[in-house]
């Protein structure tokens, strides 16, 4: 017996027939997830979001969360999707940072911030990696 293309033999006992091979085992499905970071730089309020669906929810988050510890001047520093994030503050500038793992992007961060400034402190760091729906 010869089957059409998509499809193979199978034989049982006291039977065969063609089977579609197309029904098998499909590939995965994968979502982006997205975070960001709102600061009040007046303040030094900020806010944070991470594994939010999109971008517009996560700066939404973050902006909230900004507002909400006292803000009123917050503004989205930073929107990112399917990495880590590190926020470290020196004596003088923030240093943000996106990387493929957290620890990456903590150790960038930080190193950057001893390079170019003093005083250098891990405030947030976060993932939003990608997330298998399928």
């Amino acid at each position: 017996m010869s089957c059409p293309a998509g499809s193979v033999l199978q034989k049982g006992n006291g039977w065969e027939g063609c089977v579609n091979i197309s029904g098998g085992a499909s590939e995965p499905l994968w979502a982006d997830r997205w975070g960001a970071i709102a600061i009040d730089e007046a303040s030094s309020a900020f806010g944070s979001s991470s594994a939010e669906v999109s971008k517009r929810k996560a700066e939404k988050y973050a902006l909230s969360m900004c507002r909400k510890k006292g803000g009123q001047n917050c503004t989205v520093t930073v929107s990112y999707y399917n990495q880590c994030i590190s926020y470290v503050t020196g004596t003088n500038w923030p240093f943000i940072r996106t990387d493929s793992s957290i620890r990456e992007a903590e150790s960038n961060s930080l190193d950057r911030c001893q390079r170019e400034d003093g005083g250098c402190r891990l405030i947030y760091s976060a993932c939003s990696l990608q997330e298998r729906i399928q």
